[in-house]
């Protein structure tokens, strides 16, 4: 058996809010080479992750899903990786989602530190240098957490293939072949849920079926809801004088789950509406989730982990 892409870390897990008596828990991932570099504290940077899933499914602590290569760069700087999970579709909607990331930014700041401290491990957070994650869903929160929760004050955002306008950005040509489904599943699903259900966690591949089912039935706006705050492209553009932080873009040429043209088209808006705020658009052969094995030593990894630890 491998050894597990987190094993240079030491995982804790703690609750930042509740929901129907379901725990929603955040994982602090502390690089055990800086516990066991010495006895005085140290004050770490903050690399917070959202996971990806199309907002269906996923978890906190997926590995893979989550790129060693980040990992490996996250050790490197000697960061604390907070990764978190949030409610997910169809039981949950969209506005739901976001008030699970607003309260999750809240606890980062309120609780956050506390928490670190507790463990006695000779460390501590530096709330002042947080960098923001994610990859394809997760990078979609990433952006939206930079735009919409300014008070969290992320100085840079890594978005890996997210999906920044879900009104246009997902493809669906593909996706019969890859899980192929009865039409009524996603229908029947909904219909058996309880009132008040909730779920956090749902690993892939188990609920895959469902997710492709919400992809390829065209049900993801519906089920997202109208919330204007949802919509990346209009929050840009109503963003007025919201400081929206450095982002380094990366995207598949051949990605068939999350359209790169989306990708192309917003870091244009985003250059021509802010044309001081620091971009990198890095554009690469492969499909979605193309990075995740990737260890870190090509060039276009380095070119831009070094644009993240100019502003981080």
């Amino acid at each position: 058996m491998s050894q597990s892409r987190f094993a240079p870390f030491t995982p804790n897990d703690f609750t930042y809010k509740t929901v129907s008596q379901t725990p929603l828990q955040a994982t602090v991932l502390v690089p055990k080479r800086i516990i066991e570099g010495g006895k005085s504290a140290k004050k770490c940077p903050v690399l917070v992750h959202f996971h990806g899933g199309a907002l269906v499914v996923g978890d906190r602590m997926f590995e893979d899903w989550f790129a060693i290569w980040l990992l490996r760069f996250a050790e490197e700087q000697g960061a604390i990786i907070v990764t978190p999970d949030y409610r997910l579709m169809p039981e949950a909607n969209g506005s739901e989602i976001l008030d699970d990331v607003e309260d999750f930014w809240k606890w980062v700041h309120g609780g956050l530190a506390g928490c670190v401290k507790g463990l006695d491990l000779g460390v501590e957070v530096d709330l002042g240098r947080i960098a923001v994650c994610g990859e394809s869903a997760g990078g979609y929160l990433s952006i939206l957490s930079a735009m919409l929760f300014p008070f969290a004050k992320m100085r840079v955002v890594i978005c890996q293939y997210g999906a920044v306008d879900y009104a246009h950005s997902v493809s669906v040509k593909h996706l019969e072949r890859k899980a192929p489904m009865e039409e009524k599943t996603v229908d029947e699903y909904i219909a058996s849920l309880k009132p008040g259900a909730v779920r956090v966690s749902d690993p892939f591949p188990g609920s895959a079926p469902l997710m492709m089912g919400v992809l390829r039935e065209g049900k993801k706006l519906e089920l997202l809801g109208k919330d204007e705050r949802l919509f990346i492209t209009k929050v840009l553009e109503k963003a007025g004088s919201v400081q929206v932080p450095p982002i380094w873009f990366v995207h598949g040429r051949e990605d068939d789950m999350v359209l790169l043209e989306n990708t192309v088209d917003f870091h244009k808006r985003l250059r021509e509406l802010y044309p001081d705020t620091p971009a990198l658009l890095s554009i690469k052969d492969g499909g979605h989730g193309f990075d995740v094995d990737m260890t870190g030593e090509e060039e276009w990894i380095r070119e831009g982990c070094e644009f993240v630890r100019k502003f981080w």
